[in-house]
């Protein structure tokens, strides 16, 4: 499993950081600066049996029109 963030490592939140420990210790490869848009910069022609993105991540779990605005899509 491979877990990303858009932002680069140095300016992810202090909570994010713990969450991306908790998953590396879970042996969940996680990686930082990552753009979606353009994943074989990343990954090359590596095939991955399933793609879930999660955004738009608006930092707030605040309702709005009584949704969480970062549930997956």
């Amino acid at each position: 499993m491979v877990a990303t963030t858009f932002e680069p490592e140095r300016k992810v939140s202090v909570v994010a950081r713990f969450n991306a420990k908790r998953r590396r210790d879970l042996g969940v490869s996680v990686l930082h600066g990552i753009d979606a848009t353009v994943l074989s910069d990343h990954f090359g022609r590596t095939r991955f049996g399933l793609i879930a993105f999660q955004f738009p991540n608006v930092a707030s779990r605040k309702p709005v029109h009584g949704e969480t605005p970062t549930m997956f899509l």
